[in-house]
């Protein structure tokens, strides 16, 4: 059946994206956008997790960014990161632990 790709996928997803591709200084920035845009695409659903809608999907996603910069670092790895959410093999425990890395990279002073 189809499946829902809620908030906590995707922040979760592109929170992992970007610190495996040494992007951490973009993780508050993500997370920001998905706590107060996500509403808009909520309702979309990836159908037999095809990867054709999932790209349309996210292609929407990415198009909402007002930040050119983070934008075409998500496009550049728009299939990564489709791989990565689909797979919904997430661990839920590691938000906490991604956003605390986050801040610590974003934030180095505050060691």
């Amino acid at each position: 059946g189809a499946a829902t790709l809620d908030d906590h996928d995707v922040k979760l997803a592109l929170g992992r994206l970007a610190l495996g591709r040494g992007m951490a200084q973009l993780v508050p920035e993500v997370l920001d956008f998905t706590r107060t845009q996500m509403a808009a695409i909520l309702t979309l659903k990836i159908p037999e997790r095809s990867v054709e809608y999932a790209m349309a999907l996210f292609r929407t996603f990415s198009g909402l960014l007002d930040n050119p910069t983070l934008h075409m670092e998500l496009m550049r790895h728009t299939e990564e990161v489709l791989d990565i959410a689909l797979t919904f093999a997430l661990d839920p425990s590691a938000e906490n632990q991604l956003v605390d890395k986050a801040a610590a990279a974003s934030h180095p002073d505050k060691l």
